[in-house]
């Protein structure tokens, strides 16, 4: 028969076998960086940077009275993750790339929120200044058989834009060096 004290030593033994062999396979797993072992580790969503690719554009209304041109955006938005984001503030200045006159400001007139890849639409009001609409009558507008068309290149130095992410508020620094060429035809009712 086995003594006793030697079967004791065995499953002794087999035991501490078999938690080295777990802490060894372990601390293969890691490279056998202890540290790696013990230190939790989070991995965050990947929340990649937004693409955008310009649809189309429609001029809702104008006031002649205030100079303002109301215009909705439409572009789609490809972004990783569904974490809703409210764009609450999106705003600059706009002005003639060729010529250096402030053409106006524009902004944001309501918030958008965006859900996940797809097409969004932005309300966004321009308040032309009168020597904005002046130099465009004078060095931009053409007249054609199709009627009077306006070509001019557009510099936005820089947008200001603020986020909602939840209740977080996130300011986006201002961005800058957008130049654009804006093409339209003027509507039957003329030009302001």
């Amino acid at each position: 028969m086995i003594d006793e004290s030697v079967l004791k030593l065995g499953l002794t033994l087999m035991t501490v076998a078999i938690i080295a062999g777990v802490l060894y396979v372990g601390l293969a797993q890691y490279d056998f960086d202890f540290m790696r072992v013990i230190t939790p580790s989070v991995e965050m969503p990947r929340l990649g940077a937004p693409s955008f690719n310009f649809v189309s554009y429609v001029v809702e209304g104008y006031n002649p009275l205030t100079l303002q041109v109301f215009v909705k955006f439409q572009v789609d938005i490809e972004v990783e993750g569904s974490i809703p984001v409210t764009l609450v503030e999106f705003r600059g200045e706009a002005y003639c790339a060729d010529h250096g006159v402030k053409l106006g400001d524009f902004y944001l007139t309501s918030n958008v929120t965006i859900n996940g890849s797809g097409r969004y639409e932005f309300p966004i009001a321009i308040s032309l200044t009168p020597q904005g609409v002046d130099h465009v009558r004078r060095n931009h507008l053409v007249s054609s058989d199709g009627g009077d068309v306006v070509e001019v290149r557009v510099e936005v130095p820089e947008v200001k834009a603020r986020l909602m992410v939840g209740s977080v508020n996130i300011t986006i620094p201002a961005s800058s060096g957008l130049v654009t060429t804006v093409r339209f035809t003027i509507p039957e009712e003329g030009f302001p």
